[in-house]
């Protein structure tokens, strides 16, 4: 049974792997959320996109995981 799950958990990885996710807003939760993603190796940091309504958010997000991340005005 455990080998069953581990390879399902691998495969389901894998397919993770070959998508790309973007948040709306860069607030505490989308940081978590990113952050975890990351750490966990499900994503690489070119995979992900980010919004955010203010330059300096923007730059502070860029700067921390390494995201792109776009204004949204």
């Amino acid at each position: 049974m455990t080998i069953v799950f581990n390879k399902f958990i691998h495969i389901k990885e894998i397919y993770i792997m070959n998508k790309k996710i973007g948040f709306i807003g860069s607030g505490n939760m989308a940081k978590a959320m990113i952050g975890g993603i990351i750490n966990s190796g499900l994503l690489k940091s070119n995979m992900i996109t980010s919004s955010a309504l203010t330059e300096s958010t923007l730059k502070s997000i860029e700067k921390e995981f390494g995201i792109q991340a776009k204004s949204v005005i």
